[in-house]
């Protein structure tokens, strides 16, 4: 299908509508973005270790790759 400039967005804003609709009268749900962030355990505690230590020593941190 070729379209006009700028016109393809409002086709796919219409697609997806319809699509949403179809999914919605079979009851199938769309997925929700969501993220998952681990608070505690071993691995909070680790990493604030090595911050505080890193604070302690004012050491400066090397990049990654960068040796001769």
């Amino acid at each position: 299908m070729t379209t006009k400039p700028g016109t393809q967005f409002g086709i796919k804003r219409r697609a997806y509508m319809m699509i949403k609709a179809a999914f919605a009268e079979n009851g199938i749900k769309m997925a929700v973005p969501t993220v998952h962030v681990e608070s505690g355990g071993e691995t909070a505690a680790a990493a604030h270790q090595a911050t505080q230590t890193l604070k302690k020593s004012k050491a400066p941190l090397e990049a990654v790759g960068d040796t001769p």
